[in-house]
């Protein structure tokens, strides 16, 4: 019974007997859609870290991919400027991704590489991972010429 019916009913003066006659009472409830189809709110706490320095939160070593590696790289294109051997152009695709990249020479693909140098032809990359570092010169494959 509700606390409503149960006053109806003392008020009647049997409290045996059902009370004649009331009307319902309708309280007002708030429905709640997440409770009802018997989900959990997902509740999160969130941290940032305003000092200086290093974040406490973020973990020193991340298994994230930092960028093409070496071997997945293939040289597409070259387009060398001799008066101005900055402004040259390489184009490199990723094997594995079938990404483009465009670089000039002393840009970054990912964190460990750099283009090293763009010469007629071929670029070099320079690969520095955790102190050691490699370089490795690519070269545009030139059709062999099949004659029958």
């Amino acid at each position: 019974l509700t606390p409503e019916q149960e006053a109806a009913r003392a008020a009647a003066g049997d409290p045996s007997q059902p009370p004649a006659e009331t009307t319902p009472v309708m309280m007002p409830t708030d429905f709640d859609t997440v409770a009802a189809r018997g989900e959990r709110p997902l509740l999160r706490e969130a941290y940032s870290w305003g000092g200086a320095g290093r974040d406490p939160f973020r973990p020193l070593n991340t298994i994230e991919r930092s960028g093409p590696e070496l071997p997945d790289l293939t040289l597409v294109s070259v387009i060398y400027q001799r008066n101005d051997p900055s402004r040259s152009i390489a184009i490199f695709r990723d094997v594995g991704s079938s990404r483009r990249y465009t670089v000039s020479p002393g840009d970054r693909l990912g964190g460990k590489l750099v283009v090293a140098a763009i010469s007629t032809g071929s670029a070099t990359l320079r690969m520095n991972d955790f102190g050691t570092v490699r370089e490795q010169t690519y070269t545009i494959r030139q059709p062999m010429d099949v004659t029958p």
